[in-house]
């Protein structure tokens, strides 16, 4: 079965915010931080091409860091789509290949920061729904990560 989506460029960082505070407190600590993620999706019907951004940010009090961070990559769609099947297949194809590169930057940051490398979990792409919106965003979906 072919795919719709294949990356042709990226996945590349598009914004990293990244904050650290009280770390000498939970060297050995195990923690539990809630996030968010949310994708977006621009789609060239003329070119059959597809931007995708997956975005991931901590929403949890009383943990030592905090980040929000964005990456995007392009994809050549293989064959005619509605935008609904795209973004589908942006959630089942394009979603694992871009939460993979962010949870290598996390953990990279969470190890530069002195704490473990923190892996957040990866969300069942196939239970995320979200509303299609005028500027082709889904919204908000959540999601629980652990250390």
């Amino acid at each position: 079965m072919e795919k719709l989506l294949t990356i042709i460029d990226g996945p590349r960082l598009i914004s990293c915010d990244f904050a650290t505070r009280q770390i000498g407190k939970v060297k050995k600590r195990k923690l539990v931080v809630n996030m968010s993620s949310q994708s977006k999706f621009t789609v060239d019907e003329k070119k059959r091409t597809a931007i995708i951004s997956w975005s991931m940010q901590s929403n949890t009090a009383g943990v030592p860091f905090k980040f929000t961070i964005e990456v995007e990559a392009l994809f050549k769609i293989g064959k005619p789509a509605t935008k609904k099947e795209i973004i589908q297949a942006g959630k089942t194809e394009a979603g694992p290949v871009l939460l993979v590169f962010l949870r290598a930057i996390i953990a990279d940051l969470t190890t530069k920061a002195d704490l473990n490398p923190f892996y957040p979990n990866y969300p069942d792409f196939s239970k995320l729904k979200g509303k299609v919106k005028k500027d082709r965003s889904v919204s908000k979906t959540g999601l629980r990560g652990r250390s």
